[in-house]
């Protein structure tokens, strides 16, 4: 059996205009509370919703699509996917298909995500796409809808 194996070296990290301008306005918009004022309802709200969407990517992107743990018919499957989707974390198939990888190749050179490899500080900002991990899982329509509407 052949292994992957990706040891070339770590590459230079690159920043996507898109996914720099995106956070930059996210903290920058923190500032309206200036001009709209401060309320103990948007602080719940914000609360609220963080946790909901730690759930979607806790409950979704990882224990569902990344390990199969349970199983879920397609319209819960589709809004925990959907609902990840929200916390801006890329697209449910990109995050199944690396922390698969993460898995397969634990504290390796090969891992993306080691810290014994790359220090705690450094996560890739983005990697390449291994479609040969998903397709183990299939491809399920709600999937596919939201890897394909960035």
């Amino acid at each position: 059996m052949t292994e992957l194996s990706l040891a070339a070296g770590p590459r230079p990290r690159r920043l996507r205009a898109s996914a720099v301008a995106g956070f930059a306005i996210v903290h920058l918009l923190a500032l309206g509370v200036f001009w709209v004022g401060f309320s103990w309802t948007g602080v719940a709200l914000c609360i609220g919703s963080y946790y909901l969407r730690m759930f979607a990517i806790t409950a979704g992107f990882h224990r569902y699509f990344s390990h199969r743990t349970f199983q879920l018919a397609r319209v819960p499957q589709f809004l925990l996917a959907f609902l990840g989707q929200t916390s801006a974390q890329k697209g449910v198939l990109w995050w199944a298909s690396n922390h698969r990888h993460h898995h397969r190749y634990s504290d390796r050179v090969e891992d993306i995500h080691s810290p014994v490899q790359r220090g705690c500080s450094t996560q890739p900002s983005h990697s390449p796409l291994r479609v040969s991990f998903t397709r183990s899982r299939g491809k399920s329509s709600a999937a596919l809808f939201l890897e394909t509407s960035k």
